[in-house]
């Protein structure tokens, strides 16, 4: 029986990929919600966007 994950393999997920997140990226949110975001949620984010 084939697994069900077999045919993910050779799927394409670069489309989903999310560009590098820089501090230009960051100051813009802050700016624009006019806040200023937790540092764990700013390394959360760079984690999501593979930066570390």
């Amino acid at each position: 029986m084939e697994s069900i994950f077999e045919e993910f393999e050779d799927m394409d997920f670069d489309q989903y990929k999310l560009n590098e997140l820089t501090a230009g990226d960051i100051l813009d949110a802050e700016t624009h919600l006019n806040i200023n975001l937790p540092k764990e949620y700013i390394k959360l984010l760079k984690i999501q966007n593979g930066d570390i």
